[in-house]
């Protein structure tokens, strides 16, 4: 469950979004359900919804010669999913990476994140527009959970959309 978002970071996460083709909806942190830090203390994940509609991304259906420019939110979430009980992890955890869409063209972001709590996840929120007839769109989230300075893991996603469904109108 979502526990707000820092006002401090909004603000900052807003005016850094404010340089970019995009505009940040949000950003959120919310407490993490299972914990499996004992491989790594790190997840990752990218999700995508048409504004307008709330639709999935990978469920756009346009009808032929109906192409337009539509906008889409892109949520990309990362975890800090070390247990606070968890022995052998006295050091904080930097978590340090970049989200783009469309390689950079619609959006590229770094995150640099020393204050992510344990068992709690960070929701970024962005919205760009995308020509829901192009051949493809794609986010793209890597990221590294550090320790000090050195990478003790890390995790990639990427969400792509292919061309979208045309339907018929017959």
């Amino acid at each position: 469950s979502a526990t707000g978002a820092n006002s401090a970071a909004t603000a900052t996460a807003t005016a850094e979004a404010a340089a970019t083709k995009s505009s940040l909806s949000s950003s959120s942190e919310e407490t993490l359900e299972e914990n499996d830090a004992a491989i790594c203390p790190l997840t990752a994940g990218i999700t995508c919804n048409v504004v307008q509609d709330g639709k999935k991304c990978n469920d756009i259906i346009i009808h032929p010669g109906t192409c337009d420019q539509i906008e889409v939110e892109y949520e990309f979430k990362y975890c800090n999913t070390q247990a606070i009980h968890q022995k052998g992890h006295s050091e904080s955890i930097s978590f340090v990476g970049s989200i783009s869409v469309n390689g950079g063209k619609l959006l590229e972001k770094s995150i640099l994140d020393h204050q992510l709590s344990q068992e709690r996840c960070r929701i970024l929120r962005h919205v760009v527009t995308v020509n829901n007839c192009a051949h493809a769109f794609q986010a793209d989230m890597d990221m590294q959970a550090r320790i000090g300075g050195d990478v003790i893991c890390s995790a990639s996603k990427q969400h792509k959309v292919l061309r979208p469904l045309f339907k018929s109108t017959q």
